[in-house]
């Protein structure tokens, strides 16, 4: 009976570590999941734009914020693995120190690896860095046209100017897309002008 109890102990103590952890990284990701409005202030339409041109201008402003998510995601991901990693293997020399049933430093040898490999296939933080990059470069793109536009005088130069802006935002969202296709380690599909391969 008296044997059993230190390895009661050290199973409580372990799941209630991974219990409280796990909330805690919950509550973590819903709060880091909002994006802050000061980041990407919003540029307000120039006068005289078609309702297509504007449902597109609405289009990317939900994209841009999806994109603040994503980012923010990965990024969150990235550090609680490497933390979790790192602390998992600082973690094993003091369990082998306190001469912890087996199983503990065997369990954290374990979330080591699980850990480090997580973290080199996902390439969080590459794909944080490539949506933070492609949703900045889209809201300069927007702040250039939107500023633009307010001083041309005729429709057929608005056109013109959504037109050449409509072009740029595309071409951003396929750069962006192919990074994303060779940083998981595959070719980007064949299919034309205009995909981001990033999201909606």
């Amino acid at each position: 009976m008296g044997s059993g109890r230190p390895i009661d102990r050290w199973a409580s103590s372990v799941l209630a570590s991974l219990t409280t952890l796990a909330v805690l990284l919950r509550l973590l990701l819903v709060e880091e999941m909002r994006p802050d409005p000061k980041m990407y202030p919003k540029v307000h339409s120039p006068r005289g734009l078609l309702p297509e041109e504007t449902e597109y201008i609405d289009y990317l402003d939900e994209y841009i914020l999806w994109l603040v998510k994503l980012a923010r995601k990965h990024g969150i991901w990235h550090n609680v693995l490497t933390y979790t990693s790192g602390i998992s293997a600082l973690a094993i020399p003091f369990a082998l120190t306190l001469m912890a049933p087996g199983w503990v430093p065997a369990s954290l040898a374990l979330l080591t690896a699980v850990g480090q490999f997580v973290q080199a296939s996902g390439q969080n933080q590459k794909l944080s860095m490539i949506s933070h990059e492609q949703a900045s470069r889209i809201q300069r793109a927007k702040r250039d046209f939107g500023f633009g536009a307010a001083t041309t005088a005729y429709d057929t130069d608005l056109r013109e100017r959504f037109k050449t802006f409509r072009q740029t935002v595309e071409q951003i969202k396929e750069e962006s897309g192919i990074h994303v296709f060779r940083i998981r380690g595959q070719e980007p599909p064949q299919i034309g002008t205009g995909y981001s391969g990033t999201g909606p």
